[in-house]
């Protein structure tokens, strides 16, 4: 699977293209609520590789892309409950629940 040079570019190559293919689904993976923890594209983010996950809502990542777009940066690196690195939205342009599925795979 393709790492992405940067976080903007994944969105151009392969999460703009999906808004035709899924047009009535909020998901990358088109489905509707089932379990989507697979992995959908990989991107480099401030000198670290991170893997978005299938069950990502489209609508956060549009979010964040448009953010990086006027040069607001919308991430912070954070820690889920088991300790692993992700990425989610800062908390004035997040969303409850997240629905942002972004996590570290190498610094």
């Amino acid at each position: 699977m393709k790492t992405h040079s940067t976080f903007e570019k994944m969105i151009k190559e392969q999460v703009l293209p999906l808004r035709k293919i899924y047009a009535n689904s909020s998901r990358l993976d088109g489905h509707n609520g089932e379990n989507g923890r697979k992995p959908f594209s990989y991107f480099k983010y401030k000198g670290k590789k991170w893997r978005v996950n299938s069950d990502t809502r489209i609508k956060e990542l549009l979010k964040a892309y448009n953010f990086l777009l006027e040069g607001i940066n919308p991430f912070i690196e954070t820690k889920t409950r088991g300790g692993n690195s992700c990425l989610v939205l800062k908390e004035e342009y997040a969303n409850r629940p997240k629905h942002l599925y972004i996590y570290l795979v190498s610094s």
